[in-house]
């Protein structure tokens, strides 16, 4: 489990695995949206409570990762990648990060405002 000063070791840009146990039976992946990260976007600035955390516990048997990607469109800093990119970005995280027998397992994805979408081109690919 990731606490506090931990959440800095979570990726802005690929897959971090935030709960794996020996014998998860299920593979949870969340993403968040435009001008998010895998961090700002799932924790609350007033209490700090990171929820992606706290999955492992009410789901124990999951396995829980979070896909960050560079989607900043504030101020002109743009990324000029779009859905399909990341989409594509996605897939290869996932095939070099689940082993065979992973491979079977079911996946959930969560998507936030954009996630969404990157969501929705994976399916399309």
């Amino acid at each position: 489990m990731m606490k506090g000063d931990n959440l800095r070791s979570i990726r802005r840009d690929g897959l971090t695995i935030v709960h794996e146990p020996a014998a998860a039976e299920i593979d949870i992946f969340i993403l968040h949206g435009l001008n998010g990260s895998p961090t700002t976007t799932f924790q609350s600035e007033r209490t700090g409570f990171f929820w992606p955390e706290d999955l492992g516990t009410w789901l124990p048997n999951a396995r829980i990762g979070l896909f960050g990607y560079i989607a900043d469109v504030q101020n002109g800093s743009g990324n000029s990648m779009g859905a399909q990119q990341h989409a594509e970005s996605l897939l290869l995280h996932l095939r070099n990060n689940r082993i065979k027998q992973q491979s079977k397992r079911p996946i959930v994805f969560i998507g936030h405002s954009f996630g969404g979408q990157v969501i929705k081109q994976v399916f399309k690919s």
